[in-house]
């Protein structure tokens, strides 16, 4: 009688692959996020560090981009506005990012060494930003066909005894 509709069984693993695969990606920008925020802590100053932190900045954001990807199988919206919202996600991130340091600078006036820590979490703000507004591209309920999770778990299948692991717990 507290079985699940027919249905609705095949159905039910998927879900908690998807929910497991959400929550290596979360970690997965949280980590990322940590970096860019270690890489806005170091004190080294020069006429080229802006620019190799910046490049730097950047590179680890790629390289984030990629990897969320590669978890959610490269999907790939064919409606205009999901990729033009995706875009408007990114400049939204770089905005608030930049206020993020305006402020704190700001707060730097009364508070001491408060400034000194406005580029690492402007940084870090921005990253964690980027990520979480393209995992919401690539994983919207509705969104995700069956090609697209086929991908998402092949890519998983190198970690296949910990996706069990976590399942049967």
């Amino acid at each position: 009688m507290n079985e699940p509709c027919l249905p609705c069984k095949p159905v039910i693993p998927e879900l908690r692959a998807i929910r497991l695969i959400e929550r290596r990606v979360r970690s997965m920008i949280v980590d990322f996020a940590l970096g860019a925020l270690i890489l806005g802590v170091i004190p080294i100053y020069g006429t080229w560090v802006p620019t190799v932190r910046v490049s730097c900045l950047i590179l680890v954001n790629l390289i984030m981009v990629w990897r969320v990807g590669r978890f959610w199988g490269h999907y790939k919206s064919h409606f205009v506005m999901t990729n033009i919202t995706l875009i408007l996600a990114i400049f939204r991130s770089l905005i608030l990012a930049v206020l993020i340091w305006v402020v704190i600078v700001l707060l730097g006036l009364f508070v001491p060494f408060a400034d000194s820590l406005a580029r690492a979490i402007a940084y870090g703000f921005l990253t964690m930003s980027i990520g979480n507004s393209l995992s919401h591209y690539y994983y919207r309920p509705g969104i995700l066909d069956g090609a697209a999770l086929g991908r998402a778990m092949q890519f998983n299948r190198l970690q296949l005894d910990q996706v069990n692991q976590e399942l049967n717990q």
